[in-house]
């Protein structure tokens, strides 16, 4: 039983190994991107235009929600 006990930790730990490796790759992927892409540039009317489509989008999201929990409360 012990050495059934050593492979599964030894595959775990490979495992382990791989996904930090993945994480790494994917960091290194994205710092990449952001220097060939930097970020653009956005007028302060441009910004403004952002912020109210996300404050309504997470207004219809709270009414989604809340539309969702009454309708399984029936």
């Amino acid at each position: 039983m012990a050495g059934k006990t050593s492979q599964i930790a030894n595959l775990e730990a490979k495992a382990g190994n791989a996904q930090r490796a993945c994480r790494r790759r994917g960091r290194f992927a994205s710092a990449v991107h952001s220097l060939e892409a930097p970020p653009i540039e956005l007028s302060d009317a441009q910004i403004g235009d952002l912020v109210r489509i996300k404050n309504l989008a997470e207004v219809r999201l709270v009414k989604a929600r809340a539309a969702h929990r009454r309708a399984n409360m029936l």
